[in-house]
This record gives structure tokens, sequence and C-alpha cells, in this order.
């Protein structure tokens, strides 16, 4: 159990850096639709990363077109921004 859960951790550690150093292969499948680089690329807006201005504007547009798709991550995110946003007024 602990070898299967080490070598989950580590594999999703590499896919976040190969992520990291393909900033403009993952922007292009975002903008093709791919939803899982439609969720990193709302995150680098959010977080003002690889490249991306900080806009949470942007970040959330991304969001929304990867919880369309079925994107958990992303659905808890655009969530969690569009409530806090509601709520402070701020963002």
């Amino acid at each position: 159990m602990k070898k299967t859960l080490i070598f989950t951790i580590c594999a999703a550690l590499a896919a976040g850096m190969a992520l990291a150093t393909q900033p403009n292969a993952v922007l292009q499948k975002a903008q093709e639709g791919d939803a899982a680089s439609q969720n990193a690329v709302g995150e680098w807006c959010y977080n003002g990363t690889n490249g991306m201005k900080r806009d949470y504007g942007q970040a959330l547009q991304w969001w929304a077109k990867a919880a369309k798709q079925g994107d958990v991550k992303a659905a808890i995110w655009e969530c969690a921004i569009a409530t806090d946003t509601a709520s402070t007024g701020t963002r």
C-alpha cells in the first residue's frame, strides 16, 4: 500500500513538473479544448506564473471551460473564487 501511494505521489509530481516545463504546449492544448490543460492555464492566470499575467477573470474563464467538460478540480476552483468574490466584493 505504501509503495503504491509513494508511486502515485511521484507520478503526480512528475506530471506537474512536465506541465511547468512546457507552458506553450499546455497553452496550445488548452486552446484546443483539453480540460486538464485548461485547468492548468487557469491556475497560471490565477497565480501569475508560467508567463501568464495575474488575471482572476481570465482564470475563471479557463476554469469554466474545463469545468464544463467535467474537470472537478476546475469546478471547485471556479466555485471557490466566485464565492470569495461575491462575499468580499474583491478580486
